[in-house]
């Protein structure tokens, strides 16, 4: 997949998008029977019943800032109820 890079972010920030999603559908969803899998297990919301399954249960996100944190927000396809944290040092 390509696309053209918008005039307003830089190289670096454009190439940061594919790695945060990739890292969080990894996270969240990956199904693997494995051992060494450590993701949530969820059900995709891509998938029949995925996007249903978890409605109205809390989902809180540390590090909302970040590349990562972002995708993570996006857990509300999911159904969650997305809870911010703002920690101000």
């Amino acid at each position: 997949m390509s696309t053209q890079i918008p005039d307003n972010i830089t190289f670096e920030q454009a190439a940061s998008i594919p790695l945060a999603l990739a890292t969080d559908i990894i996270v969240l969803y990956n199904q693997s029977p494995a051992p060494e899998n450590l993701s949530l297990g969820l059900k995709p919301f891509w998938e029949p019943e995925g996007a249903t399954a978890y409605a109205g249960t809390p989902a809180f996100i540390i590090g909302g800032a970040s590349s990562l944190g972002q995708y993570g927000m996006e857990a509300k396809h999911s159904s969650y109820s997305v809870s911010r944290a703002h920690i101000h040092c």
